[in-house]
């Protein structure tokens, strides 16, 4: 099938090659080269950091451990995969964001590949689908951090293309073969977030089948990737089974049923809560959506690729939207069909010369980022009463207002250029000044209250081995990655490690606050303790805790010694408040 049929031209071969290059140096430039320069987010990163860590440590590849405490949320592969890195390239930030980021790399290959399917070689719908994908704000944040949201996205990317190209086979071999790999990508899934990776397949496939009308000839096939699907995901199953008992138990009920159905649900909010999300995770491509979807109004009637995009796409996010539980980064999975929809429609739009909502949208960037940029200069002059940067940090600053100016440059020159993908491959390389800065020009300010990464590495030669140390439930991850310990006692809030610290075997690992301020109390020698808080934490319970004996703040974050030191030692208080 030609994707003339799309409504969609072939690159020729030696401009085909050139775009394939920029697109690769864009995604190196962006995703990898500066991708160890931001300190961990205090939980998030820190907590999948240290669960392969101590994978590592343990040599226990089947139980997820975080403190040494049972830790259920989440299966397997995703802890594997960094700890793979973590044994590769050693205990740093690079080592532990490179999954994700060689997932949204691959990502953004599947797309490439997925949209090119029917023709021979790449095309510009190809190419197109990429570009917008990995000029997403959304996509390149989670790209760039490491969670577990981009290697479920590959994996149920990867579904759906094996699906498509199933479908698209005209040889029985061919659709068995990819429908055995569809299978062992919905397997993987399951193996990173659990269910989620059977569910979003299905729902995707099987109304796209319906819309088809080939639910009856398609359905009996199903049982190939089933099979595999379960081949994948049964060796790891049958082994925490066997090993905790109760791990299904709690996985189910907690981490599925509660999350999605129980009004109790974790991260409760109103079904349109995803709407703004994906306007700002999507942009500039979300201003661009009029346009895309003038040119998609008669796309979808000879488009099998567009309808499966559109079921991929719209009936994952109404899923995520009337569950319980939601987070900003549940609908990343909804990015790779939605950016093959937007690059089709906006490619058909440009074709036909329909490029009204295009050059609205492209005239309507250009103001805002020169205002932008000035507004950063502004705000930075002596005496504002706003200035995110200090004044050693000038060279951040100047350049983020360079970054707007850049991306309003190369919006013009999109809006000049006569060729549809010019003009969108222009748009995608816009925000590539601005990615590059977000890792290694935020505010130092900032930097210190969103991660205490930095603030931890500083005390570190103050932590004497054996020393017991004490933290609250959004820091005790940090702590134990920055000083390679597994017993780390939680402070008043057991937090995500309730369900854990109920085992018997780690029930030392929480105290209460009047415990705590007892033991802080009792002093002498040898029983040397640290409680690392939050500020705001810190200040509520200051007064009910004996005076330390050593504790220093940086930014939002401080560090607190109580008990007995040697005589050499002097009492004292660093950066007091």
């Amino acid at each position: 099938m030609s994707f003339r049929t799309y409504g969609v031209g072939r690159l020729r071969l030696r401009p085909q090659r050139r775009k394939i290059v920029l697109l690769l140096g864009f995604y190196v430039l962006a995703y990898l080269v500066f991708l160890g320069e931001r300190p961990l987010l205090r939980f998030d990163e820190a907590r999948y950091a240290e669960i392969p860590r101590e994978m590592i440590e343990s040599g226990d590849w089947v139980v997820p451990r975080l403190n040494g405490v049972r830790y259920f949320e989440k299966p397997v592969l995703g802890y594997w995969l960094t700890a793979l890195c973590l044994r590769v390239f050693g205990e740093n930030n690079f080592a532990l964001r490179l999954v994700p980021a060689l997932c949204a790399g691959g990502t953004a290959w599947t797309v490439l590949w997925t949209a090119s399917l029917g023709g021979a070689g790449i095309s510009s719908l190809g190419v197109a689908s990429a570009a917008v994908l990995l000029s997403s704000p959304l996509f390149f944040a989670l790209g760039t951090l490491n969670l577990l949201d981009m290697p479920l996205t590959l994996f149920l990317t990867l579904c759906f293309a094996f699906f498509f190209a199933a479908y698209q086979s005209g040889r029985k071999s061919g659709r068995v073969r990819f429908l055995a790999l569809l299978g062992g990508a919905a397997g993987g899934a399951f193996l990173v977030k659990g269910f989620l990776g059977l569910v979003l397949p299905a729902l995707g496939i099987l109304p796209f089948l319906a819309w088809e009308h080939k639910l009856t000839s398609w359905v009996p096939r199903l049982w190939i990737p089933i099979l595999t699907a379960c081949l994948t995901a049964l060796p790891w199953s049958l082994l925490i089974h066997w090993r905790e008992p109760d791990f299904w138990n709690y996985f189910v009920w907690e981490e599925h049923w509660r999350r999605f159905v129980s009004e109790e649900a974790q991260h409760a909010s109103p079904t349109w809560y995803f709407i703004p999300i994906l306007l700002v995770g999507f942009f500039p491509w979300s201003l661009l959506l009029p346009a895309a979807l003038n040119g998609l109004k008669y796309a979808f009637r000879d488009n099998p690729l567009l309808r499966l995009s559109l079921c991929a796409f719209a009936l994952p996010f109404l899923f995520f939207s009337f569950s319980s539980g939601k987070l900003s980064t549940y609908i990343l999975p909804c990015f790779p069909p939605l950016a093959i929809l937007t690059a089709a429609g906006l490619l058909r739009a440009l074709e036909a010369g329909e490029d009204r909502y295009f050059g609205k949208a492209v005239r309507g960037m250009i103001p805002v980022c020169v205002s932008a940029a000035a507004g950063l200069a502004l705000v930075q002059v002596p005496g504002a009463s706003f200035a995110p940067y200090l004044p050693e940090e000038a060279w951040k600053w100047v350049l983020g207002s360079a970054s707007l100016l850049f991306w309003a440059g190369l919006t013009w020159r999109a809006g000049k250029t006569r060729i549809p993908i010019r003009k969108i491959l222009l748009v995608a390389a816009c925000p590539l000044l601005a990615m590059i800065l977000y890792q290694v020009a935020i505010p130092a300010a900032v930097e210190k209250e969103i991660s205490p990464e930095e603030f931890l590495r500083a005390q570190k030669d103050r932590v004497r081995q054996g020393e017991k140390l004490y933290a609250e439930k959004y820091l005790f991850h940090a702590v134990c990655w920055v000083y390679k310990r597994s017993d780390v006692i939680l402070f008043d809030d057991p937090g995500e490690l309730d369900y854990g610290l109920g085992y018997e075997d780690a029930r030392d690992r929480m105290v209460s606050l009047k415990e705590f301020i007892s033991i802080a109390r009792e002093g002498g020698e040898g029983k040397l303790l640290t409680l690392f808080t939050r500020k705001r934490i810190y200040l509520e319970v200051k007064d009910l805790l004996p005076p330390p004996v050593y504790e220093a703040r940086d930014g939002g974050f401080v560090v607190s010694r109580y008990g007995s030191v040697p005589e050499t030692t002097s009492r004292r208080s660093e950066a007091g408040f």
